[in-house]
């Protein structure tokens, strides 16, 4: 996931997380933190996009119906190993 948002500065409404990390520990863990942040502290949560062939994804509120992030996967390139 990305460094910290310095004080005093905006964090970015998309993410983008690479794919050795999405939906590992560290991806949840980071996820947890940042809608905590935006408000939705023990709130249930759900990943939107899962069951869909896709890179683009969105952590939504289930309780508030409202989305907290959204983030663009990228996935490794094959060609550059």
């Amino acid at each position: 996931m990305a460094a910290p948002v310095p004080a005093g500065q905006a964090e970015p409404e998309h993410l983008i997380v690479q794919q050795a990390v999405f939906a590992g520990a560290r991806f949840w863990t980071a996820l947890d933190r940042l809608a905590d942040r935006r408000g939705h502290e023990g709130h249930d949560r759900y990943l939107w996009g899962g069951a869909e062939a896709t890179n683009r994804y969105a952590l939504r509120c289930r309780t508030c119906q409202r989305s907290v992030a959204t983030m663009l996967v990228e996935r490794e390139d094959p060609q550059r190993h």
